[in-house]
């Protein structure tokens, strides 16, 4: 696949800013129990642990975290979130 290529449904996520920048609000909303993973992610869990800013990329949550950012609305510049207007998260806890 062409770097210009995307499957239906992929988005073209910038890597403007540092890894840890841009997980610093999905780790608040973790902190603040905003955020619920269903079943076990064991692989996904030890990259979240173990992960120190200069290190490779975990492939797992660099997905978890654009995801996160996708659903959650939050600020992809890592300066602190944007409420959602759109009601996608509405009835949620």
């Amino acid at each position: 696949m062409r770097p210009a290529e995307r499957l239906p449904g992929q988005l073209a996520v910038p890597a403007e800013h540092g890894k840890r920048l841009r997980a610093e609000p999905i780790a608040q909303l973790y902190e603040q129990g905003r955020v619920h993973p269903v079943g076990a992610w064991p692989e996904l869990e030890q990259q979240m642990v173990t992960w120190v800013a200069g290190m490779d990329s975990p492939d797992r949550m660099d997905a978890a975290v654009h995801g996160l950012t996708q659903l959650a609305g939050t600020d992809p510049s890592g300066t602190g979130g944007t409420p959602y207007q759109d009601g996608r998260l509405s009835g949620r806890r």
